[in-house]
């Protein structure tokens, strides 16, 4: 109802996911801090649209990765080997019993993953959406969802298993 008070409380339950997820997919901190800015102002402008208060959280989702997908159209950021090791955030304590160079070879391992695999594969492990939430989200059929997610962590398997015989 346009209380300003109340959406901040709820954007700030998700405030955390929304910039991890932000962060994966555009991979600079800075980047992903404007996609997240982005969203929520549109979210904020547009909120008497949301049907269902119960859609929060995956209609705030659906809005980043829509501003993701464009502020990354529109940059044709390319990610380097030299962006992601320079980048310190992207190695955060979030997996406190990895160390950092598993999750840099992570990070790695899912940036190569073609731009709408990652996307998948963010918003399940990361942000947590079933795979029926994720192609609402995206327009897809949870079928296709599914076997997306399934055909891409097991190519990060293979590719981290790779890296893990290398050494």
């Amino acid at each position: 109802n346009g209380d300003s008070g109340a959406f901040a409380a709820l954007y700030a339950q998700y405030a955390e996911q929304l910039y991890r997820f932000a962060l994966y997919y555009m991979r600079n901190p800075a980047d992903a801090e404007d996609a997240v800015q982005d969203a929520v102002l549109q979210a904020f402008r547009s909120v008497s649209s949301l049907r269902k208060e119960d859609s929060f959280r995956s209609w705030l989702f659906k809005i980043l990765c829509n501003v993701c997908k464009k502020k990354l159209t529109e940059n044709k950021n390319i990610i380097t080997d030299e962006s992601v090791q320079d980048n310190p955030d992207l190695c955060n304590q979030e997996s406190p019993g990895l160390d950092h160079a598993v999750r840099l070879t992570v990070r790695e391992a899912v940036a190569a993953l073609p731009p709408e695999d990652r996307q998948i594969v963010l918003l399940s492990v990361v942000a947590g959406y079933t795979s029926a939430e994720i192609a609402a989200m995206l327009g897809l059929n949870a079928a296709t969802v599914r076997s997306t997610k399934s055909r891409s962590l097991a190519r990060l398997r293979t590719m981290l298993s790779e890296e893990c015989k290398n050494g």
